[in-house]
């Protein structure tokens, strides 16, 4: 990871923790729900920043695009519209924030060793954390473009 990575970071911390100490900022810490979205959101964030450092790809892959597609789907509907949202069902978010961070942890692995559903995992794990059943939807339908494209094809496979 670069410099300027922890640095901004570090300031975003930094600028967190200045606003909860003056009182400004309040997070509902014992609330199931900010806990399974924030353990979500987390994952994410620490994958990202890991497989961005790892590669120097664009982001413009399918599987990647798909991702995006997930995450603006899921975040507006979890935390601005909340017309979707399935707040009761705490233990299958969770279990969604496991899928999330299994596939995270798949997709990172040297390319034989890793699992060819790591984005399935993601994009539907994502979905299911954040307690958006629209990102869901998105999700499955999603999981099928980014498993035929050729990043995600098992070797040997032809998908030409």
């Amino acid at each position: 990871m670069g410099r300027t990575l922890i640095s901004r970071a570090g300031i975003l911390l930094a600028l967190v923790a200045v606003l909860a100490a003056m009182g400004v900022l309040r997070l509902p810490w014992g609330d199931p729900v900010f806990q399974v979205s924030g353990a979500t959101v987390l994952v994410y964030m620490i994958w990202s920043v890991l497989a961005g450092a790892r590669c120097a790809c664009s982001g413009r892959s399918p599987a990647r695009l798909c991702l995006y597609a997930v995450l603006l789907v899921s975040a507006v509907d979890s935390f601005l519209l909340r017309l979707t949202v399935v707040d009761g069902l705490i233990p299958l978010r969770w279990a969604g924030t496991a899928l999330l961070a299994a596939g995270c942890t798949f997709g990172l692995l040297p390319r034989r060793s890793s699992s060819r559903y790591a984005p399935a995992m993601q994009l539907i794990g994502l979905a299911i954390g954040l307690g958006s059943a629209a990102g869901a939807a998105c999700a499955v339908l999603a999981s099928v473009i980014a498993l035929k494209s050729p990043e995600c094809a098992a070797p040997g496979d032809d998908q030409g």
